[in-house]
């Protein structure tokens, strides 16, 4: 893809937010920018890895996972398209503590963090905006991290449950939601097994509490607190 047809796929992304498209194709070899195809479960950086650069999703999604000594897999977040992931890695110059995984083909921009950061000798007037959007959705990222920690910090799988359709519904501004995850990722998000995640679904459906259509939830338990969402 040349720099013509990639700045333009980019160019509504929130990283490059502000900066004009013509900015974006200058700014593409100068940043050292790297594209690469990602088929669907292939890793894309694997734990203990070194990180150099940050990723851009362009196409597709991306899972961050961790395993632990057992083998053991939690699946902690999912990256969608215009997300960043590894940026805490390579800000550090550290090696990854997770793995990053393509949930679907994928397509990803590799970005030497430090070229982004600071400023190159040729003084860019629009790199001043992309340090600015960087810190943006590094803040939004850990907004979504205290959101993850709020779930998983329930004492109960139900409680995980209401917590998190609850968060999505806060986000849609309605009681009817699309989960953005299959019901394996689901479970491994909420740290249970899909089994026990998918009884628990169906007891709230018998209690009244929610309707389930495929990755459509409706949510009834909000249905007295509609006012929420006006």
């Amino acid at each position: 893809m040349d720099n013509n047809t990639l700045s333009k796929k980019i160019a509504e992304m929130p990283l490059f937010k502000g900066i004009k498209q013509s900015e974006i194709e200058s700014m593409i070899p100068c940043l050292g920018v790297i594209q690469k195809r990602y088929s669907k479960n292939q890793f894309i950086i694997i734990d203990s890895e070194d990180i150099a650069n940050v990723g851009l999703v362009i196409d597709g999604r991306v899972h961050m996972l961790k395993e632990d000594h057992l083998g053991n897999r939690s699946h902690v977040s999912t990256i969608s398209v215009g997300g960043l992931f590894g940026e805490s890695f390579a800000l550090r110059e550290r090696p990854s503590y997770v793995s990053f995984q393509a949930a679907t083909d994928s397509e990803i921009l590799r970005l030497p963090l430090d070229k982004i950061i600071y400023y190159c000798s040729n003084s860019c007037p629009f790199h001043k905006r992309l340090v600015h959007n960087t810190f943006a959705l590094l803040s939004e990222k850990n907004e979504q991290l205290m959101k993850s920690i709020e779930i998983l910090s329930k004492g109960t799988l139900r409680d995980k449950i209401v917590c998190y359709l609850s968060q999505i519904a806060d986000s849609e501004s309605h009681s009817t939601i699309t989960v953005p995850l299959n019901r394996t990722e689901m479970a491994a998000f909420l740290n249970s097994n899909r089994s026990a995640m998918t009884r628990e679904l169906s007891k709230m459906q018998d209690e009244g509490l929610i309707e389930i259509s495929g990755n459509r939830f409706r949510l009834l338990f909000l249905n007295s607190d509609e006012s929420r969402f006006t």
